[in-house]
């Protein structure tokens, strides 16, 4: 396999981690206006489907994500050192995206438990 060819796979891949992570921000963003629309309205069952399939959507982009960009940074590891950019995929890099979709999921759990479970206000 050439330079050149190795250069479109990691391409390739990246572009792949960024349009999963688009995927992923739309999902998110759905679940979130999907919580706070309707959130209180549903009932316990209807939270457990809708909050079990974006766990699991979210888990599948998690792991689509990570492995996509582990196979980028393996075919870095074959390029040329002359040809490297300071940029490109890293191990670092990626354990930040997956440690950013990580924490994403928690906060949307959260707020969709806030708005099923409203705090009464204080009169303090």
């Amino acid at each position: 396999m050439t330079e050149a060819e190795l250069w479109d796979l990691i391409v390739e891949y990246n572009n792949i981690v960024l349009s999963t992570f688009a995927l992923y921000l739309t999902l998110v963003s759905g679940f979130l206006v999907a919580a706070y629309l309707v959130g209180e309205k549903l009932t316990k069952w209807q939270t457990t489907i809708v909050t079990l399939g974006f766990v699991l959507s979210t888990a599948l982009f998690t792991f689509a994500t990570y492995g996509y960009g582990s196979r980028a940074i393996f075919l870095i590891g074959k390029t040329s050192e002359l040809y490297r950019s300071g940029i490109t995929m890293s191990y670092p890099a990626l354990w930040a995206i997956i440690f950013i979709l990580f924490v994403g999921v928690v906060a949307s759990l959260k707020f969709m438990w806030d708005v099923r479970h409203p705090k009464t206000k204080s009169r303090f």
